[in-house]
């Protein structure tokens, strides 16, 4: 039987964190710039599934350490905005990159593009 708990997992996340930190550097600077590799994103217009989720997690990571305002590296991203699942409930399911209150993403001169592949209605932004 496992024992795991909700503690062992906390220190595992931030065991995580802190080997992503010394490999990556900070996941956000002090100007708010996004750190691609530490977030996965990829700005060249490829791995659209992998790049939204990244900038999703960029934008979590600054709502949850109050950082108002961030933005994102120049290049061209690709994004996913097919639902996570193929629920009969479409209008439930968030796609795209997902805001948090409060947040300012300056996209600094980036453009972002939505991954045209899937037939269903689609989001970039939510």
């Amino acid at each position: 039987m496992c024992n795991f708990n909700f503690f062992e997992s906390s220190r595992i996340e931030t065991m995580i964190e802190k080997i992503k930190i010394q490999n990556f550097g900070n996941p956000i600077d002090e100007t708010g710039l996004i750190n691609n590799q530490y977030f996965y994103i990829s700005n060249n217009e490829k791995n659209a599934k992998q790049t939204t989720d990244g900038i999703n997690k960029a934008i979590k990571y600054a709502h949850r350490n109050n950082i108002n305002y961030i933005k994102l590296e120049k290049g061209t991203y690709l994004i996913d905005g097919k639902e996570n699942n193929d629920a009969i409930n479409e209008g439930n399911t968030k796609k795209g990159i997902i805001m948090e209150s409060n947040i300012t993403l300056d996209l600094n001169g980036a453009i972002i593009k939505q991954e045209k592949k899937y037939k269903k209605t689609m989001q970039t932004f939510q």
